[in-house]
């Protein structure tokens, strides 16, 4: 994960890091040493073995999230919102797929989480 003082992922990053999962609840906090707690944004990429099948994507954020899919962008919701969760179903080939998830923070709570399901 890369992240950034501001929500257009421009810049050098100020904090990089391994984030097992996409899972964060950070409220009105900082998601770590050096970001600001509001107006940030974070990339994460991923490469991930599929079986070959159906997939749903599931995105939940406060605010703005763009989902990549092998460089394809399959989900745009890059505003200021509440809470929401965003699903977007693809059929993937057997083998590795790169993901790319690009998320950013304006004011208040801030929710990032990706989640994927075989359909």
């Amino acid at each position: 994960a890369q992240y950034f003082n501001n929500k257009n992922l421009q810049g050098t990053p100020v904090l990089t890091r391994t984030d097992s999962a996409i899972d964060f609840n950070w409220g009105y906090g900082s998601p770590g040493s050096g970001v600001v707690n509001d107006l940030f944004s974070v990339k994460w990429t991923k490469t991930q073995y599929f079986s070959s099948g159906t997939y749903e994507f599931s995105a939940t954020v406060d605010d703005g999230v763009r989902l990549y899919i092998d460089n394809q962008l399959v989900m745009n919701e890059w505003r200021i919102q509440s809470p929401r969760t965003y699903k977007v179903s693809r059929t993937l080939s057997e083998g590795n797929h790169d993901i790319r998830m690009e998320y950013y923070e304006e004011r208040y709570g801030a929710v990032a989480r990706l989640e994927w399901r075989r359909l």
